[in-house]
């Protein structure tokens, strides 16, 4: 059995452990302890809208060239010629990371917040940034 101490008020995870002596008693007045089978681990995260561990996906991780082999010629072209700074700086990062043999990590804020940035500069369209980033 594994015991999980929450906020009721917004599911926030407190503490959690194998024995429920660990746990604060009595609880305060806006805590609860769930009580889960399975055990609590690296791979899981507490996921305050369900109150329940979840399994935490597995990173998508790939080489700077395999994302980059998912923008069209016409996009390429328009993102190597961009004269736009934001756009000039993602370039220049991104050719570093390439020259390094560096990764990106498909679902990290700046990943996001790197795409959103080629849309507002009419590199990519937001339909063609959600279907690369999924």
């Amino acid at each position: 059995m594994w015991y999980t101490l929450y906020r009721i008020s917004n599911g926030e995870f407190l503490s959690a452990s194998a024995l429920r002596t660990n746990l604060p008693d009595p609880l305060g007045p806006d805590e609860a302890i769930k009580e889960d089978l399975e055990r609590m681990d690296k791979g899981r995260y507490w996921d305050t809208s369900t109150l329940q561990w979840e399994v935490r996906p597995a990173p998508r991780v790939i080489h700077i060239r395999t994302f980059l082999e998912n923008f069209t010629d016409d996009e390429l072209f328009a993102f190597g010629t961009s004269s736009t700074e934001k756009t000039g700086k993602i370039r220049n990062v991104l050719q570093a990371w390439k020259d390094a043999g560096k990764k990106i990590d498909m679902d990290t804020s700046r990943t996001a917040t790197m795409m959103q940035f080629l849309v507002d500069d009419g590199i990519i369209t937001s339909a063609r940034r959600d279907a690369i980033l999924a």
